[in-house]
């Protein structure tokens, strides 16, 4: 529905979630018998391994049918910013420090593609999505959220 809604232009923004994040589902489609939630605080990582390569899977699913969609001169994908997240950093303590973003897509080429980039200790979520506002057009936003944890977009993305 997602991919049919983009392609149609019924929407340009879309939220996907896969799981709450107290999950309680016990991924049975993939060998595990207890819950998301259980896992994470018993610390049990190959399970955990196992549940972030089932998301992964769907992540590249999505991409895979955004890049099947001619757009442009390329493909929908070429023109998308697909961002990928967890709302914490280990799951078994809910830290709220070096939590993983994906970023797939170059926005319309807006950002440099195929790099990890490392954000320096201390630096707000806050940036990055100011960083996506920037990328979509907000040229003026130059904070988000809270402007006490802003210091503005995020070095090292923008092409």
């Amino acid at each position: 529905m997602l991919i049919a809604a983009l392609s149609c232009d019924l929407t340009r923004v879309a939220s996907v979630m896969l799981a709450p994040s107290r999950s309680p589902i016990a991924m049975s489609w993939i060998g595990l018998q207890e819950a998301h939630h259980l896992l994470s605080h018993n610390q049990d990582l190959p399970a955990l391994i196992n549940i972030n390569k089932f998301y992964a899977a769907e992540i590249a699913k999505i991409i895979a049918d955004l890049k099947a969609i001619p757009e442009g001169a390329g493909s929908m994908f070429d023109n998308t910013l697909l961002v990928w997240c967890n709302e914490l950093g280990l799951g078994w303590s809910h830290t709220h420090d070096h939590i993983p973003f994906m970023l797939a897509g170059s926005a319309g080429g807006y950002f440099k593609t195929g790099q990890l980039v490392t954000a320096a200790n201390g630096t707000a979520q806050n940036d990055l999505f100011i960083s996506i506002c920037q990328a979509m057009g907000l040229g003026d936003v130059k904070t988000f959220g809270n402007p006490k944890y802003c210091k503005g977009p995020l070095p090292g993305l923008v092409a």
